[in-house]
């Protein structure tokens, strides 16, 4: 039986302040973060697995019915090899990928795909997904796509603290973030930002839900009022 890859359990982590790097930003409530204490043993299970599959990786080539939605993957991406899980089949001939360590998605051909071997499987994937905890969209519809942009220029790939706020589901969670750059003393709080840039409201009675698609992969975010103690 093939092994899956478990999630960093977001219940059993510290509630005080991690350095981390935003790595990928979907909304501001859903972003991919890296904690600077795992990245020495993802960089060694990785140059692991590019010598392994420059060594035997023609064996490893999947056939095209081997592929759906679901199938953890060794894939190359420059001149390393990354593990990832099929998101979608978007023909016959490609395939979607999320590389679950680095929160991004790639599209690839379908013989690009090579079987990922259990020995790869053992570490959790790195990227966390994390929201700003808060705050909701000014638009009744959504976050706009300037509000994307803002957050991205932001936050996207800077260092910073994060301080969970509430976990969900064990993967997921509502976080404060703030960068603090070598020239300024100071931090900067994301929710606070978008909100002074008009982009995001402050709310302190909504929690962040997320549509769980197959294969437990984040979708998208939906918003959950919480009912006071005393309404019905």
């Amino acid at each position: 039986m093939e092994a899956t890859i478990p999630t960093i359990n977001t219940y059993h982590l510290t509630r005080s302040f991690l350095e981390a790097m935003v790595l990928e930003v979907e909304s501001p409530t859903l972003f991919w973060v890296k904690l600077k204490n795992g990245q020495d043993e993802l960089n060694e299970l990785l140059d692991y697995l590019t010598m392994r599959m420059k060594r035997i990786g023609t064996k490893l080539t999947m056939a095209p019915d081997r592929i759906h939605v679901g199938t953890l993957v060794a894939v190359k991406e420059g001149r390393r090899w990354q593990r990832g899980i099929i998101t979608e089949v978007t023909s016959h001939t490609d395939v979607t990928i999320h590389l679950k360590d680095w929160g991004r998605k790639i599209h690839r051909r379908k013989f690009d795909c090579c079987h990922l071997e259990n020995r790869f499987r053992e570490q959790p994937w790195q990227a966390i997904p994390c929201g700003a905890h808060g705050i909701r969209p000014v638009s009744p519809t959504g976050w706009t796509e300037r509000d994307i942009i803002l957050t991205k220029a932001l936050i996207e790939k800077e260092w910073g603290e994060i301080k969970i706020r509430r976990a969900s589901g064990g993967e997921f969670a509502e976080v404060d973030f703030s960068t603090h750059r070598p020239d300024d003393f100071r931090r900067h709080d994301l929710a606070h930002a978008l909100e002074q840039a008009g982009a995001a409201l402050r709310s302190s009675n909504v929690i962040i839900n997320h549509i769980i698609g197959p294969n437990n992969v984040i979708e998208r975010p939906e918003f959950r009022k919480i009912r006071s103690p005393g309404s019905l």
